[in-house]
């Protein structure tokens, strides 16, 4: 058996709580993701605001701040729906979120799929844009139109250190998404030893139930 699924289970069993079997158990839960591609030279008629998602994709502070300074909206969006700072959330390009977050970017803006700065940057592991995002104030819990929470999404892919910045900002540990999973239960099933630890600290339900009936200790097994 596999080193971590073991410890999982020793984790889950040690709650001492009575299981029932499962009718199935469940994926971890994904979200729906753009993914990063190559930019090309801006054409000359290319509105600011586009140069701003454009810059702000690439890390680029230097032409952030001048754009912003010029009257670019810190708040424009992409065809996708989602603002200069999601992008460079996504991107991890910590200095890019402090300066458009200090011309007014909305932290708790979302795209067109419910998804929001935080959870981009919680899914992908950047920490250091998630404490950046906390300090300015983000709400920690709302779900995306799956119903994922930016702690759902760093617990499937086993960020612990985005995990515990989370937690410490009041996520909610039990939150389930659409199809009843919580953030305890994609960890269990994705073998994140360090993550599981943390949500049980954090008073994790271990008998939580999915809508197919399965629990974290079902998944990790």
């Amino acid at each position: 058996m596999n080193k971590n699924i073991f410890l999982i289970i020793s984790l889950l069993l040690s709650t001492n709580l009575f299981l029932y079997p499962a009718e199935d158990s469940t994926e971890p839960i994904g979200g729906n993701w753009a993914e990063e591609s190559k930019i090309s030279e801006p054409p000359n008629q290319q509105h600011p605001d586009e140069k701003l998602i454009d810059a702000a994709k690439e890390g680029n502070l230097k032409n952030v701040e001048l754009l912003l300074q010029a009257g670019a909206d810190a708040n424009a969006a992409c065809e996708y729906g989602s603002q200069a700072l999601i992008w460079a959330c996504q991107y991890g390009h910590a200095a890019v979120v402090e300066k458009l977050l200090e011309f007014g970017a909305n932290v708790n803006a979302s795209n067109r799929h419910g998804s929001t700065a935080l959870e981009k940057a919680s899914y992908c592991g950047h920490a250091a844009v998630v404490e950046k995002l906390l300090e300015f104030g983000a709400n920690v819990n709302p779900p995306n139109r799956q119903g994922d929470t930016a702690l759902v999404k760093a617990s499937c892919c086993g960020h612990a250190a985005v995990v515990e910045k989370l937690l410490k900002a009041g996520a909610g540990v039990d939150t389930r998404t659409l199809c009843g999973p919580t953030a305890l239960i994609v960890a269990s099933n994705s073998g994140h030893t360090t993550v599981v630890e943390k949500l049980l600290k954090a008073g994790a339900g271990v008998d939580v139930r999915t809508m197919y009936n399965s629990t974290a200790l079902i998944v990790a097994s």
